[in-house]
């Protein structure tokens, strides 16, 4: 579909919603006479774009000009996209679904405000084994710190960092056997974690054994960053770190 035409359906949808401010997806797929899935597709558009804003209401989705907002509803879309924009400082490196499921909102809302606030450079994303990760300016994590937390969150790199932070040093053969993942997949996760800069292999008897590099700037880095799942874990091991 050409641009032209894409504008075209546009405005009407705008001037739709402008004359019957509160209607739903549906209403509006009738009146232009116009499959749902593409009134959808330009509904979106236009929410991105902040022409157009909805509620949702007995289970339905209900669009607004966004000129026509009332100030409670301005003030809602700040404070989630502060509450968004914390987060992402505090945790940088989390997923969409992970942002939501933390926010207790919706897949699709949380999407919406995470396009805003990239659009207007307050956050930015990295794309790390198929998921876009977020990052803010003030997190202060240089390009390295942001691959070694996106693998932190990944649950198979850090099950091995877990193990390893417990165990000074643990052999191949070991560490398949405890976190229950065969030699393949667990040899293509340690391959990552030592190109990253996290573990490193020693002579361990006749055997090589697999380390953490640099115990104590990981586990630095992961108490800056609130990585709970691991750090609560540990809390015996701030003495010794700090």
């Amino acid at each position: 579909m050409s641009e032209f035409l894409d504008k075209q359906i546009q405005n009407k949808i705008y001037m739709i919603v402008t004359k019957n401010p509160g209607i739903h997806i549906s209403k509006i797929s009738e009146i232009i006479n116009m499959p749902l899935t593409v009134v959808k597709t330009h509904i979106q558009i236009l929410e991105i774009s902040d022409v157009i804003y909805s509620t949702e209401d007995d289970g339905f989705k209900r669009y607004f000009i966004i000129r026509e907002k009332r100030k409670d509803i301005d003030n809602s879309l700040i404070e989630t996209r502060q509450k968004i924009y914390d987060l992402v400082i505090k945790n940088p490196g989390l997923h969409q679904a992970k942002i939501a499921q933390m926010l207790e909102m919706r897949k699709s809302l949380a999407e919406y405000h995470l396009k805003y606030l990239e659009k207007n450079n307050a956050i930015i994303s990295v794309k790390e084994d198929g998921y876009k990760r977020y990052y803010t300016e003030e997190s202060e994590v240089d390009i390295e710190g942001k691959k070694v937390l996106s693998l932190v969150r990944q649950e198979t790199p850090r099950n091995i960092i877990l193990l390893l932070l417990k165990n000074p040093v643990l052999k191949h053969k070991e560490i398949a056997e405890q976190l229950k993942i065969s030699p393949s997949t667990l040899s293509y996760h340690l391959n990552k974690l030592m190109d990253q800069g996290i573990i490193d292999v020693k002579k361990y008897g006749e055997d090589k054994g697999y380390v953490i590099k640099s115990r104590n700037e990981l586990m630095k880095m992961l108490i800056k960053y609130e990585v709970h799942s691991i750090i609560d874990s540990f809390e015996d091991m701030w003495d010794d770190i700090y």
